[in-house]
Parts: C-alpha cells; structure tokens; sequence
C-alpha cells in the first residue's frame, strides 16, 4: 500500500450491514486531527453488552476485548450513576497505513474459552459426536491502538450504524439485523420527503448499487424522484408490498 501512495485505511467488521462505507466525515475527522488511528464508538446498552471497551490510561487510548474485563469493571459507575466503561468499539477504524504497517508486528496474542463441536472418545475408542471445551488464539487489530501517540474515538448513533449479526436467533439476528436495515431506509425515504405515509408489514431494501450512504440517496432523491417513487408506490397510489430501489 506505501508503494501505491496509499495513505489511509478504511477497516471495519464485514457482520455489520449498516457500516457507513468510507464516511467523509469519519476519514475528515481522523486527517483534520493528525490521528495515527480513530474508531467509532457507540454507548453500551447494558454493562454485558459484547463490545471492546473504551480506556484512556496515562494519557494512552486502548481498547480492552469484552471478554478481557473483569466484571467487577463491567458493572463500575462514575460518579454522575454512569457506567464508567460507557462506550464501546463496534469495529470501525481509520488507520495511517504507514503506522498501521509497523505497529502490527507488536500485536499480542489472547485467549478466549470457547465450546467447539468435535468427535470425544468414549470406552472401547468408541468417538461420539459432542461439545468440547477448547481455547482460541487470536489477535486483534485495535490493540494498536495502544502504540499511537496520537489516536481519537468519534461517537456514532447505533441505529445508524450499528446491527451486527452474531447469532441465529434472538439478539444480535439475522432478524434484528433486516430491521435495523429497513428502519435505516425508512428513515432516508423519510428525510427525502418521498415516504408520505408509514410502513406496516412492507418489506424494503436499497440497493448500495444505487446507493452507498444516506447522503448520496437524498442527493439522487432530488434528482430523480419520480423514479424512486414509482419503486414505493403502484400506478393507485399505494405502498409496494416490496420496495426495493436499485
């Protein structure tokens, strides 16, 4: 990437739909400061919520894994009754590549306790199908962090960009996260003045081919409303059962 002249890189986690690809304001932020790194974080919901965890010791910003936190700091509050482990990560960064290059080779290494499927033999080297216990070796990019001399945190609204998918079901779904997506074009079509009327049970997609982020959609909205209107309502007027903008 230095022999390309490439400067900046854009990471993010691939489970979360609503990442604002390359924000303007995000990467403007990061150069406007002379950041080495910065990270988009949001307010934890509750204190168990599975984020990396905000800290800012001796003058140093450092991220610290969820599963790293000792409970007794999971549940800690300021004096204000908040929690002092507020903010969490949710996986977004702009990194120098030329810092990013050198500051990876220090990366440590952590554990995590994990129940894997795997074969476990029984009397008479018989294996049977079951769950094991098993550790998991992995490294993690924000621990660069900790080598920056200079790195900044940008808060972020979660409904704006942030429905990761970690489970099946239930929290954190697939369900929550087709939501989480068409309560985000909800709100474009509404800031675009072209969804008069609320949604009930339609279903509703933008395409990112047509559109990467709500800044393009209402530019293009202005442009061509008639075309996006007849993607939301039928020649009587009523909403489409599906909507979908491409």
């Amino acid at each position: 990437m230095n022999a390309q002249g490439i400067k900046y890189l854009s990471y993010f986690q691939v489970d979360n739909p609503l990442i604002n690809l390359a924000d303007p304001y995000f990467i403007g932020y990061h150069i406007s400061k002379k950041s080495k790194v910065t990270t988009k974080v949001i307010k934890k919901l509750y204190p168990e919520e599975k984020l990396g965890c905000i800290v800012n010791s001796l003058e140093k910003n450092s991220i610290i894994e969820y599963s790293d936190l000792p409970k007794e700091k999971m549940y800690e509050k300021d004096s204000a009754g908040e929690l002092k482990y507020l903010f969490g990560s949710i996986g977004i960064h702009i990194f120098n590549v030329d810092f990013l290059l050198k500051a990876t080779s220090k990366l440590p290494i952590h554990f995590a306790k994990k129940q894997i499927e795997g074969y476990i033999f029984k009397e008479n080297d018989i294996a049977e199908k079951g769950q094991m216990n098993a550790i998991k070796f992995e490294t993690f990019v924000f621990d660069v962090i900790a080598f920056a001399n200079k790195s900044f945190f940008f808060e972020t609204d979660r409904e704006d960009e942030f429905a990761p998918l970690k489970n099946k079901t239930g929290v954190d779904s697939i369900e929550t996260c087709i939501k989480g997506q068409i309560s985000q074009y909800k709100n474009w079509l509404k800031k675009s003045g072209l969804l008069i009327t609320d949604l009930t049970d339609q279903k509703l997609e933008i395409s990112p081919l047509f559109t990467p982020d709500e800044i393009i959609f209402l530019e293009k909205a202005k442009k061509q409303p008639e075309y996006i209107k007849q993607k939301i309502y039928d020649e009587n007027g009523n909403l489409r059962e599906n909507i979908f903008i491409d």
